[in-house]
């Protein structure tokens, strides 16, 4: 039975515990069964949560900032200013496949920034810089230990330039996904045959390996 025809019975549990009860393991050896996803699981396993301008919770921050009509409103004085606002759940870094920030009424150039857990700023593997021109801005932070906690938006722009953005909403995508183990390596060339060819040593030579303990 193939892989892909398995993929298409969407059973995975039911399929690859058959198969090990009734001793069916050249198939499919015990650890690929219990590694095996199904298209069907992986969907259920990517989550997007979407975390509206009135579920953020301002952190801190050195811009001009007010929640008015259902967005975050902030103004851009000064060079570097900034915003950091706090979900209202904490998620696994090792989860989050990308960041998407929805905004309006962008002037001017804007920074992303996500924010794990302990840290005062965000990290430079997981800010992205000077973008314009759209609605939605994604980040796939690079960083990945620890809790995401906090986004925050900012600016590089020059003091006076009338830098501004409104924060629609901020939805974080995460993939639970279990991670297949390593494939084992099959048909591995016994190394003593080179050691021990008449081109090396001579077939009437010992190979062999030790371990030293110091």
């Amino acid at each position: 039975m193939k892989r892909k025809k398995l993929l298409k019975q969407g059973a995975c549990i039911a399929v690859c515990s058959t198969m090990l009860a009734t001793g069916v393991t050249q198939l499919i050896p015990a650890y690929q069964a219990q590694s095996l996803v199904f298209a069907d699981e992986v969907q259920q396993n990517i989550k997007k949560t979407t975390y509206t301008a009135d579920k953020l919770t301002v952190d801190w921050g050195n811009a001009g900032y007010e929640l008015t009509d259902g967005v975050w409103k902030v103004t851009f004085n000064n060079q570097y200013d900034q915003v950091k606002w706090r979900l209202p759940e904490t998620v696994d870094m090792s989860t989050v496949k990308s960041v998407t920030f929805k905004v309006k009424d962008q002037k001017g150039s804007v920074s992303l920034k996500v924010y794990k857990s302990g840290d005062e700023d965000a990290d430079g593997a997981n800010t992205k810089y000077e973008l314009t021109g759209k609605e939605e801005y994604s980040i796939s932070p690079q960083k990945r230990e620890g809790d995401m906690v906090a986004v925050g938006l900012m600016t590089t722009d020059n003091a006076g330039s009338g830098s501004a953005i409104s924060l629609v909403s901020v939805t974080v995508e995460t993939d639970t996904t279990p991670q297949a183990p390593p494939e084992i390596e099959q048909d591995i060339k016994d190394w003593k045959e080179s050691v021990t060819s008449n081109d090396a040593l001579g077939k009437d030579a010992i190979a062999g390996t030790g371990i030293i303990l110091d």
